[in-house]
This record gives C-alpha cells, sequence and structure tokens, in this order.
C-alpha cells in the first residue's frame, strides 16, 4: 500500500465500514468546510510545506507498519495537516496542496477518518479544476468514484469513474486509465452491465479489511 496510490477496487468482498463511508459521502459538498475567519494566516515557505508532507509519508508508513501505536498521536498530527491542507487551498498553493492531499490519503484510510478524506478529496477536486489540472481532477474523482463503490453507490461510482477515465485518456497514462477502467467495469458489474472486454477488466480479488487497495504508483 502506498500513501496517494490510485485505489484498486476488489470485488467480492465483504466492506465492513460501508455504513460509515456512505455516511460521510451523503455530507452535502461545501465550498469551505472549515469557516474562513477560523482559518490561520498560511505563512509556511514551500520547504516547510515540503517538510511537513515527507512528515506524513513517514507518519503512514509507520502506521502501515504498526509502528504507531499511540492512536491519540495519529488524531493530533491528522488534525494539524488536514489545518494545513486547508489553509493551502486558501492561498491557492494548488501543487503544494495536491502533494499534501496524495500524502493524507492512504493515512486518512488506515484510520477510517472517512469524513475527512471524503472532505479532502472534494477541496482538492475543486482545486485542480481552477487550476485546471486535468491529471489532478481525474486522480480526485478516480478516488471518489473508488469510495462511491466501496459505499455501494454503484450508480454515483459509474459516473466519477466515467468522468476520471475521460480525463486520463487526455493525460495518456495508460497505468492510471486501467485501474479507472478495472473500478468502473467492478461499479457496471454491480449494475448488471457487461465487462469492458478492452484488456483491463480483471478477475474478482481476494477480500481485504477493505474492498480495494493502494497498489497503483502515485501519479
Amino acid at each position: 500500500m502506498q500513501s496517494g496510490s490510485v485505489a484498486l477496487f476488489e470485488r467480492g468482498s465483504k466492506n465492513e465500514h460501508a455504513p460509515a463511508l456512505a455516511d460521510a459521502l451523503a455530507e452535502e459538498p461545501v465550498d469551505s468546510p472549515t469557516p474562513v475567519d477560523v482559518l490561520e494566516e498560511l505563512t509556511e515557505s514551500a520547504e516547510a510545506v515540503t517538510a511537513r508532507i515527507d512528515h506524513a509519508k513517514k507518519l503512514f508508513e509507520a502506521t502501515a507498519e504498526g509502528r504507531l501505536l499511540d492512536r491519540n498521536v495519529l488524531t493530533g498530527e491528522l488534525g494539524s495537516l488536514l489545518d494545513l491542507l486547508q489553509r493551502l487551498d486558501k492561498a491557492d498553493r494548488y501543487d503544494e496542496e495536491l502533494r499534501l492531499a496524495r500524502a493524507l490519503h492512504g493515512l486518512l484510510v488506515l484510520a477510517f477518518r472517512w469524513l475527512e478524506l471524503v472532505r479532502s478529496l472534494r477541496t482538492v477536486l475543486g482545486a485542480a479544476r481552477r487550476a485546471r489540472d486535468v491529471a489532478g481532477e481525474a486522480w480526485a474523482l478516480h478516488e471518489l468514484g473508488t469510495l462511491h463503490l466501496a459505499a455501494g453507490h454503484a450508480t454515483r461510482a459509474i459516473d466519477h469513474l466515467e468522468a476520471a477515465l475521460a480525463l486520463e485518456e487526455q493525460v495518456g497514462n495508460a497505468l492510471d486509465r486501467c485501474t479507472t477502467r478495472h473500478n468502473l467495469d467492478s461499479a457496471r458489474a454491480t449494475s448488471h452491465s457487461a465487462c469492458s472486454g478492452d484488456g483491463c477488466c480483471a478477475p474478482p480479488r481476494s477480500s481485504a479489511s477493505l474492498p480495494f487497495s493502494q497498489e497503483g504508483v502515485p501519479r
């Protein structure tokens, strides 16, 4: 598993987190989950932000490997990093915002922080569209689509994944496109649709703690 990887859905497994994930996705999207007047002014330099992103990656590795045993430490670190993500968004520092969101992604999954995960992806999606970053928009759409699929929302998953696939075709990244196609085929199968049959449709995979993995490499 890698922190910012493209999620690959694994069919045929029971997802115990689906209800909580569905609740998180049901929250109405808002422009800013945190009131603007509560946010502190962003004063961190580019070097300082890069250091925080590297720290998030190391925190993910420690958590994934079972080396971080104090959940209170993880909760505090996540709060600080999510605050930084919001301040980067308000400061229109998009490149750093995307890098931090990708670093936070797997960490939020491991912590089962579904609401914060959904909010961060929606924030980055809006920022990517403002920045006209096709690859960043595709990543956020793919991740949101996969979360909808894991929550049992096949129709919404199809909408997000089809949009992601169209953008990935513009970018020309074959690996990302194949991963999205796999998840899209899973969503269509859930809706009793046929597999696309373009070579990217994979057979059902073994069950895991969640019905998706983080096997792809970061875009």
